[in-house]
């Protein structure tokens, strides 16, 4: 089994909802799997970079803060 985290945003300016990269943060079937901090890093860079390509002017890029702020963690497994 594989486990997958992503992390996902919602621009009420674009109104669009966007998902950063999933990314494997483990390989073997694990209950108590989670994801690092650098995962979720790693998601969140990502998820910067994809929601600030959708917006275009007059919109203003978004911080990084303002999108982990309201950014949705999320988690699945794959057989």
């Amino acid at each position: 089994m594989k486990y997958y985290c992503w992390m996902q945003y919602y621009d009420d300016d674009t109104k669009k909802q966007t998902k950063s990269s999933e990314i494997k943060f483990a390989d073997k079937h694990n209950h108590s799997a989670t994801p690092s901090d650098k995962d979720w890093e790693d998601c969140l860079d990502d998820l910067v970079d994809k929601v600030n390509r959708l917006r275009e002017a007059p919109l203003a890029a978004l911080t990084r803060a303002t999108i982990e702020a309201s950014a949705e963690k999320k988690t699945r497994s794959a057989h």
